[in-house]
């Protein structure tokens, strides 16, 4: 029987983790736990797309239309506490596309990490570009590899872009405007697990078109992410804690318009 020839896909990857995850299982019985995967895991693909149809009104339907193609292009692999979500481009796609295509899924990513942040489900993750392959629950290819490595370099919940991504997201020129570029992202000392700090782009927290961060106490509400569904905070989570508060007050520092007064 010959065998199917393989093409890989060109474009974006991103691999994200849950922090504290079996601690999560192991305070939860089994029906809660899955509820939970259920609501805020599965339904994460669902939940984008509702997010993107409530930030426009009638008069934007073509705009939210081409959003909601645009995440439907996506493929989701979600398994135990893990999330890959890949995004390739098209035979013909222009420049312009191949840049629409990295701002939703950007914009996606943080729909995703703010929406399990504020459900008590806590994310780090990196990004990558390059070929890749993916059918159904098997994936291969370096950029999943480099967002990986990335992802469980961190020591705070955020996600982080490998250099491939950067370079990728600069050959297509979306540095052009920096102000576009710095309001989905900061630069930042990011800890790691080698207790050696890097220079890193991590996304923004939120973006400007969601509603403003409710947070009075930025301390409070990322204990309380990581303490929600009786979750434990242990010793050597309590540094991640440090690590994500830190993050939220510099990205607050970076575009307070983000968060509510």
């Amino acid at each position: 029987m010959a065998s199917v020839p393989i093409k890989p896909e060109v474009g974006m990857v991103a691999f994200l983790d849950i922090l504290g995850y079996t601690n999560f299982l192991q305070n939860n019985e089994p029906e809660e736990a899955a509820g939970t995967v259920l609501e805020y895991l599965l339904g994460a693909p669902k939940k984008a797309n509702e997010q993107y149809e409530s930030l426009f009104n009638e008069n934007e339907n073509s705009v939210k239309d081409t959003l909601k193609q645009h995440v439907a292009h996506f493929k989701w692999l979600i398994f135990s506490d893990t999330i890959l979500i890949t995004n390739s481009y098209e035979d013909g796609d222009s420049e312009a596309q191949k840049r629409l295509r990295w701002k939703v899924f950007l914009g996606t990513l943080i729909v995703l990490y703010r929406n399990l942040f504020e459900n008590g489900l806590p994310i780090r993750g990196g990004v990558g570009y390059g070929k890749f392959f993916v059918k159904d629950n098997c994936f291969v290819g370096r950029p999943i590899i480099a967002a990986y490595q990335l992802a469980h370099r961190l020591d705070l919940a955020a996600i982080a872009m490998d250099p491939s991504a950067i370079q990728e997201m600069s050959t297509l020129g979306l540095f052009a405007k920096s102000d576009v570029w710095e309001a989905i992202s900061v630069e930042y000392l990011a800890p790691t697990k080698q207790q050696a700090s890097e220079k890193m782009r991590l996304l923004q927290v939120s973006f400007a078109a969601l509603p403003r961060l409710r947070i009075p106490h930025i301390r409070q509400a990322v204990a309380e992410s990581f303490w929600k569904h009786k979750k434990d905070l242990p010793p050597e989570v309590v540094e991640k804690l440090n690590n994500t508060e830190l993050f939220f007050r510099f990205a607050k520092m970076a575009n307070p318009k983000l968060f509510s007064d």
